[in-house]
């Protein structure tokens, strides 16, 4: 009598195929998660950007009616001037102060403060600032 193989077909993965997925998978995120970290802190950093840049829009427009720039009052308080904060979790405290003049009634400046670190790249509380005559500073 001779020993009967099994008839049956067996299919499916080896343990060794498993792990070799399981470590591909790892590698890839690995790789991918850094990449992620930075394209969606330049994101946040865009948003706060384009703020500024309605901040002030709606500046130089009050000024053109009034003769002067209103300052805020205090973070995300900016009155007179029709703006609202942006919606959802805010990442940034956006204030006007007064510009390079030192006086709010001849220039502005439209500053976005990082709440914790928003852009996660390490560096909390990092401020980002428009002035009046279109000109940046900051971690533009």
């Amino acid at each position: 009598m001779g020993l009967r193989k099994n008839s049956r077909c067996q299919s499916g993965f080896t343990l060794i195929e498993l792990m070799i997925v399981v470590v591909i998978i790892g590698i890839l995120s690995a790789m991918a998660l850094p990449r992620y970290m930075k394209a969606s802190g330049h994101a946040k950093k865009a948003e706060a950007k384009g703020v500024l840049r309605q901040l002030i829009i709606l500046e130089r427009a009050y000024f053109q009616e009034h003769d002067t720039y209103v300052a805020s009052l205090a973070p995300n308080n900016i009155p007179l001037l029709e703006w609202d904060i942006p919606s959802g979790t805010p990442r940034y405290d956006y204030t006007v102060r007064a510009g390079a003049t030192g006086d709010i009634a001849t220039s502005c400046e439209a500053v976005a403060t990082e709440k914790a670190d928003a852009d996660g790249d390490g560096i909390p509380n990092e401020t980002l600032s428009m002035f009046d005559d279109g000109t940046t500073a900051g971690d533009w």
